[in-house]
């Protein structure tokens, strides 16, 4: 998606799937993080199991979504091996 207008600015992201356990969110943009951060829901029907923004380990996720607090981001959320 690309140039998609919001009240926090510009907002450009990527998906795609990095393997069977992965998937990759690429975001960038001229975004404003709002107050509430941005919320990534979980594009498969599996819990999530780690997700890491511009390569570093984050705990701000449940088993539905991620919280990501900052743009440009690069986000991969894991999954456990083999779950459907």
């Amino acid at each position: 998606m690309k140039r998609l207008p919001t009240h926090y600015g510009v907002l450009n992201y990527t998906l795609r799937a990095e393997g069977p356990d992965a998937v990759r969110f690429r975001l960038s943009g001229d975004l404003a993080v709002p107050p509430g951060k941005i919320v990534v829901s979980s594009p498969l029907g599996r819990p999530l199991r780690s997700v890491k923004v511009n390569g570093k380990p984050v705990d701000t996720f449940t088993a539905d979504s991620a919280v990501i607090g900052e743009c440009p981001a690069d986000v991969v959320l894991g999954y456990e091996p083999g779950s459907t």
